[in-house]
């Protein structure tokens, strides 16, 4: 398991991840009123800053997108890991590559227990950009439970923007 697990922010190649995530910060601040994420986030996702190290209120939840065809880019073929742990470590060093993190900023932390089921969850934090609105991404990463029974499949990813100061559009300011 990477050093970086417990991972930490580059430059130019920490931009290339903002931009291949389809969101990035643009410094401006906010123009209209922004609600603070106190300390939980949203009951659609059971996870509280508590549970991710990497997070200390309050931040700022941006909006979320659907990232799975960016992911599925990154593999030869659909990610497929023993754990959800492993799985969604997987999907955060592949998007999030230790050898870009040039400055060692960047932390990949897990945000409370997978949920293993018929559908399997896992929720990865992955904090610590060279950016001063945006604090990072949350990876929500779901599995369906591999034919062998053993293992699972990647079904899909959505990234949430997690925001220092405010958000404006679903955009951090």
């Amino acid at each position: 398991m990477s050093s970086r697990v417990g991972i930490t922010g580059a430059s130019a190649s920490i931009m290339a991840a903002c931009l291949l995530i389809g969101a990035c910060g643009t410094g401006t601040p906010a123009s209209t009123p922004v609600t603070p994420v106190a300390t939980s986030v949203p009951a659609s996702t059971p996870v509280t800053p508590a549970a991710s190290p990497s997070l200390s209120p309050p931040f700022f939840l941006g909006g979320t997108d659907d990232i799975t065809y960016r992911v599925l880019e990154l593999f030869v073929d659909t990610p497929v890991a023993e754990t959800m742990l492993d799985l969604g470590l997987m999907i955060a060093q592949a998007l999030f590559p230790e050898d870009e993190d040039v400055e060692g900023s960047l932390r990949i932390s897990i945000a409370g227990d997978p949920v293993v089921g018929d559908l399997g969850e896992i929720v990865v934090d992955v904090v610590g950009l060279p950016d001063d609105s945006i604090l990072g991404y949350r990876l929500h990463v779901f599995a369906t439970p591999h034919e062998s029974g053993e293992a699972f499949t990647l079904k899909s990813v959505e990234s949430t923007l997690l925001c220092a100061r405010g958000v404006s559009s679903d955009l951090c300011v």
